[in-house]
């Protein structure tokens, strides 16, 4: 049994109207494809590095560009994803477990999996390793990012963005941990988290609230039960720096979404998304801040010309 830290890095479309829709939402068509493999004890055996050039999205989006520091000449560079899948997975062996941090990588993975026609079926369980850094280290249910675990752990990571690198720097996240045990634990851990689905942060930061709500990329989410996008509507403010929304996936989950604002020196705002399964305590929280909405819309004057 090997075990494997993965990491992915992926390009975007530089558009709403540009994101590839059929056969599926293509949220990020990946670049690189970076990983480190454990033998059963966690020790480090190997490592694995694998550029790709992109076919729906080849122009690199600013974002992207100012994140990784890849070029759009950069991304003619690399082997098709074909290619690059079938030498991962010719890597990883027969048998195997992933590793990741965070729950992206393993979505994106697989809607470029099911883009080119290529069977997901067979894709090793998959362990959010920021699920049990938060119960050994930090003993609470946020989930951190990379860089930030690193920083509580004191260690330097590799330089950052880069697939590989990012995969080295979570082994030293790993070197921390008791996997054996969180991994055997990780169903009752997942479990106590209160039923968040989602918790991500976007690095960039956006010139206003309103401004961020109407980016599509933070008013929607991926559902982890069916892949579908699923957008938050109705968007009700409870504090000056949370904004709530209730919605459905076509398969009728419901979920509970809750953007949280932070104000920076210079007048911008960085957005963390959360994302719940919805329960009543979470339905009542939602109901109350409509009805408080109501109340105070009374005493607003429409302005007039």
């Amino acid at each position: 049994m090997n075990y494997i830290i993965l990491d992915l890095e992926w390009n975007q479309a530089l558009s709403y109207s540009r994101i590839v829709k059929w056969p599926v939402f293509l949220t990020g068509e990946i670049v690189q494809i970076g990983a480190v493999k454990l033998n059963e004890n966690f020790k480090e055996i190997d490592s694995f590095s694998c550029r790709i050039a992109p076919r729906y999205y080849k122009v690199i989006h600013p974002e992207v560009a100012k994140i990784t520091h890849l070029s759009t000449f950069d991304l003619k560079e690399g082997v098709t994803f074909s290619e690059a899948i079938s030498s991962f997975c010719d890597w990883c062996g027969k048998v195997c477990i992933f590793l990741v941090w965070g729950t992206e990588d393993q979505r994106i993975l697989r809607k470029n999996m099911e883009l080119y026609g290529i069977n997901t079926e067979q894709l090793p369980k998959c362990f959010n390793l920021q699920n049990v850094f938060a119960s050994q280290i930090t003993h609470n249910t946020r989930q951190y990012g990379l860089t930030a675990a690193l920083d509580i752990l004191k260690e330097s990571a590799f330089a950052a963005h880069d697939a590989l690198n990012d995969a080295k720097s979570t082994l030293l996240v790993c070197n921390h941990l008791d996997l054996n045990r969180g991994l055997t634990e990780y169903k009752a851990i997942v479990e106590n988290k209160d039923g968040i689905v989602e918790s991500y942060e976007f690095e960039e930061s956006f010139a206003g609230i309103e401004d961020a709500l109407d980016d599509d990329y933070v008013v929607s989410f991926e559902c982890p039960m069916c892949g579908e996008i699923v957008w938050g509507d109705n968007w009700v403010r409870k504090t000056r720096t949370e904004y709530l929304s209730i919605c459905r996936c076509s398969d009728g989950q419901a979920f509970f979404i809750k953007l949280k604002f932070r104000w920076l020196a210079n007048r911008t705002v960085l957005v963390k998304r959360l994302v719940f399964e919805l329960n009543d305590r979470l339905q009542a929280d939602y109901d109350k801040c409509v009805a408080y909405a109501a109340v105070w819309a009374k005493y607003v004057v429409a302005s007039t010309c």
